[in-house]
């Protein structure tokens, strides 16, 4: 065998590896989807084409055009994993970005990434849901008790809503309403919507989860 054809062989071997090994990969979360009954297909299929080349962001808290304030850029999957995990820091958390900015993207992997780790997804369910024209109320039935408080969402596109257009604040109510029941929710927005920060309370005080709780739990604290 000439030089030129073991250099032509080995990365088609390579290559061929990579793509068993992708594919297996694939059908492995796939089966781990299954465990979801909660995030639509149509989410499920995009977190599972991973073929595509994923550079993960970082994330701060301020917004980066205010030079004001020390950027303390961070990794989001990882900054992320802190805020829900153990101990849990918050329960309603909201993902700003520019339009374009690759937040909806950011769900589906990250949502790929905890149903991909079998430590990750025994500690508690995430299930990912596009939040326009959501009928919150009917979504939240869909859940007993026990699965309630070991659930995170995540709501993409709260800027894309309709009914947030319409009105805020009662969809913001209504959004505060599902963090006080559930382990936590994450909702990703345009920051630009944001504009009016008098729509958006300082702070929101939700009661402590501790054990199951019904769907006709009290109505949390604004």
């Amino acid at each position: 065998m000439s030089k030129v054809e073991a250099g032509l062989i080995t990365p088609v071997v390579i290559g061929g590896a990579k793509y068993l090994q992708t594919k297996y990969a694939t059908r492995q979360l796939k089966k781990r989807f299954k465990e979801d009954p909660y995030t639509p297909p149509e989410v499920k299929k995009r977190a599972a084409n991973k073929r595509a080349v994923y550079v993960r962001p970082d994330c701060q808290d301020n917004n980066p055009v205010n030079t004001e304030f020390d950027p303390s850029r961070r990794g989001i999957f990882h900054e992320l994993d802190l805020i829900i995990g153990e101990p849990i820091l918050s329960r309603l958390t909201f993902i700003l970005a520019d339009t374009g900015m690759g937040k909806s993207t950011f769900l589906d992997r990250y949502y790929a990434y905890h149903w991909g780790s079998l430590t990750r997804s025994k500690k508690f369910r995430l299930v990912s849901v596009p939040l326009p024209g959501l009928d919150i109320d009917a979504f939240v039935s869909r859940f007993d008790a026990d699965a309630i408080i070991e659930t995170v969402i995540l709501f993409d596109s709260l800027d894309e809503d309709p009914l947030a257009s319409e009105n805020f604040s009662r969809r913001l109510e209504e959004i505060v309403g599902v963090a006080g029941k559930f382990r936590a929710v994450v909702v990703t927005c345009r920051t630009q919507f944001l504009t009016d920060a008098s729509v958006v309370p300082d702070q929101i005080d939700l009661q402590n989860v501790t054990g199951p709780m019904g769907l006709s739990y009290p109505a949390d604290q604004k």
